[in-house]
This record gives C-alpha cells, sequence and structure tokens, in this order.
C-alpha cells in the first residue's frame, strides 16, 4: 500500500481529537446519533472503526482515556497519532477503508484551507508586508 499513513493520521487528528474532546472514552461507545456536529461525528466514526473490532478483549485503548482527560494535550495527541498508525500498519484493508473514508471528511473544526490556482498565485491566511507578483515589479522600498 503506497498510503502515508504518517499524513493519514495527521489528517484524522483533528476529527479524532475533537470527538474525544466531546464524549471522552465513552466516544467508542456512545451512539453515532448522539454526536454533536459532523467534525465530531466523523471523528467518532473513525475511531469506531480503527479500535473497535467487535472483540471485547479490544476495549478502548489507554490513550483515548488519558487525551479525554486532557484533550488539549498535544503530547497525547501525539501519542494518539503513534496509535492510529501503529493500528493502520498491522491492517492494511483497514488502511484502504479509512484512506476512502476521509474523502467523506467534512472540513475539521478549526481548520481553514486556503489555496490559490494559476500563475503567480498567493494565498494565505494572513499576510504580514508586502506580496508581489510579476516580472516588472520594482519596490520603492529598501
Amino acid at each position: 500500500m503506497s498510503t502515508d499513513l504518517a499524513a493519514l493520521a495527521s489528517d484524522l487528528s483533528p476529527y479524532a481529537t475533537a470527538a474525544i474532546s466531546a464524549y471522552g472514552s465513552a466516544v467508542l461507545t456512545r451512539s453515532q446519533d448522539e454526536a454533536a456536529d459532523a467534525t465530531v461525528r466523523f471523528g467518532q466514526k473513525i475511531l469506531k472503526r480503527i479500535f473497535r473490532d467487535d472483540s471485547p478483549q479490544k476495549g478502548t485503548p489507554k490513550v483515548v482515556e488519558e487525551l479525554a482527560a486532557d484533550p488539549g494535550n498535544t503530547d497525547l495527541q501525539a501519542v494518539l497519532r503513534v496509535a492510529i498508525i501503529k493500528e493502520l500498519k498491522s491492517n492494511t484493508e483497514l488502511a484502504a477503508e479509512v484512506c476512502n473514508l476521509m474523502a467523506e471528511a467534512p472540513p475539521a473544526s478549526g481548520v481553514v484551507n486556503v489555496a490559490a490556482y494559476g500563475k503567480r498565485s498567493v494565498s494565505s491566511v494572513v499576510i504580514h508586508g508586502d506580496v508581489t507578483t510579476g516580472d516588472t515589479h520594482h519596490s520603492d522600498r529598501g
């Protein structure tokens, strides 16, 4: 499989974190109908798919419980990404399925997508200072 699992886990992270923040460690057992918004619903769907295999022995991963207690902890968010990568590496069918599910992903809460198309296009959320495009521009600033 040619999918970059680290990039995939990074893309999944905002959804997983939003779902864990909303539902805590019950995120894997709570009814999907109760999810508050599209980001949380999608994160819950992904987490359930990755960490639940219908086996009662599997249970809730420790990192989910820890992140539920401290959702803003970026170190725990990184540990979650590592756990996701581990699960996806161990099951290539699951990795392909999750990759396909990402095509359904709503925009993650708090994520801004910025794009620029065409010759000399500029794309930015915030620009501090001059932006110059073109071959013949001469600045008066020194």
